[in-house]
């Protein structure tokens, strides 16, 4: 598993949400609820 992999998995084991991408201003935001994880497309405001 690489470094970064590492870093997400250490990150979600802690409560954090991360922002994992930004495609045509689309927030992907990773987050671990009660065990399970969640992924979220989030359109932001221009």
């Amino acid at each position: 598993m690489n470094e970064e992999a590492l870093e997400i998995l250490r990150a979600l084991k802690a409560g954090q949400e991360l922002l994992i991408a930004k495609v045509d201003g689309i927030d992907i935001r990773l987050a671990k609820l009660e065990g399970y994880c969640r992924l979220d497309g989030l359109k932001q405001k221009s």
